[in-house]
């Protein structure tokens, strides 16, 4: 990386990886199954809605390989520094949570 602080954990390192992967795995099917349903034959969806929905499953699958590199630089740059991992900018909140007072800021 930059040379900053000390070597993490391998253990931590290879989580990071791990994760990192696992974001780019599944841009990769999200990627697969958008040129899969723009291959599905037109009798089966509409022709709007079969390329509306292989669209969004391309789009997805760019913003999560766009988000991958991002988020493995700054979770390895904060296990080098030591310091606390920042949250992304939106709010994160349980499936069950309901009330906002339930989400984390």
């Amino acid at each position: 990386m930059d040379g900053e602080g000390k070597e993490p954990d391998p253990r931590f390192t290879l989580a990071n990886e791990r994760t990192f992967l696992t974001w780019l795995s599944t841009s990769l099917a999200l990627s697969a199954g958008g040129v899969a349903m723009a291959a599905v034959s037109s009798g089966v969806f509409l022709d709007w809605l079969r390329i509306a929905m292989a669209v969004v499953l391309v789009a997805l699958a760019a913003v999560a390989a766009g988000m991958a590199y991002p988020r493995w630089r700054r979770i390895q740059q904060a296990l080098r520094r030591d310091a606390r991992c920042r949250r992304p900018g939106w709010r994160r909140c349980s499936v069950t949570a309901s009330p906002p007072s339930r989400c984390s800021p």
